[in-house]
Parts: structure tokens; C-alpha cells; sequence
């Protein structure tokens, strides 16, 4: 028997095992937990800055913490839609493959 080809049960790989929905679930909060602070940035120095150039007056921009919020709900938002296209994609190719 060759040492190199036996299969240790902790290294072994089971083909029948697929990731369940929950697992798609915390993939997806992981990735929007990871593009929202780079969101939120984006929004505060654009909330702060007077890159349009109109007088607004006495305007106060929205706290951090808002802008923060806003860049989470916009990143559940983009990764949901995103990992949905990506799961779709996957499953006309699949199909294309199985019929050639």
C-alpha cells in the first residue's frame, strides 16, 4: 500500500456534502460586512465635501454613524444582488454544459 495515496478521514474530501443555504447566507454577510466600511467612507467624504459648489446655508452633513448605516444597507444590497446574478450565471451555464 503507498503512504501517499491512502485517505486520512480529517484530510478526505466528501463529494456529496454541498454548503446549505445558511452557509450562502453568512458568505453573502461576510462580503457586505467587508465592502462596508469602504462605503461609508465614500459617502462621508461625499456628504462633507462641496464638490457641487451650491450654497446650502446653514447645512449640516449627516453624522458617521449614518453614513455608516446607509453603506450597510447599500452593501447587503449589492452582494445579495450580486451573489444572486453569480448563482443564476452558474446554473444556465451548468445546464448549457450538461446538453453539449
Amino acid at each position: 500500500m503507498n503512504v501517499f495515496t491512502t485517505d486520512h478521514p480529517l484530510v478526505r474530501q466528501s463529494e456529496d456534502k454541498k454548503p446549505g443555504l445558511l452557509a450562502y447566507f453568512f458568505r453573502m454577510l461576510l462580503v457586505a460586512l467587508i465592502i462596508s466600511p469602504f462605503l461609508a467612507i465614500v459617502f462621508w467624504v461625499q456628504g462633507n465635501s462641496d464638490i457641487t459648489g451650491i450654497s446650502t446655508g446653514d447645512y449640516e452633513p449627516d453624522p458617521f454613524w449614518m453614513d455608516f448605516l446607509v453603506a450597510m444597507v447599500v452593501s447587503f444590497f449589492v452582494v445579495f444582488l450580486g451573489t444572486s446574478l453569480f448563482m443564476l450565471v452558474a446554473v444556465i451555464f451548468r445546464e448549457l454544459r450538461r446538453k453539449s
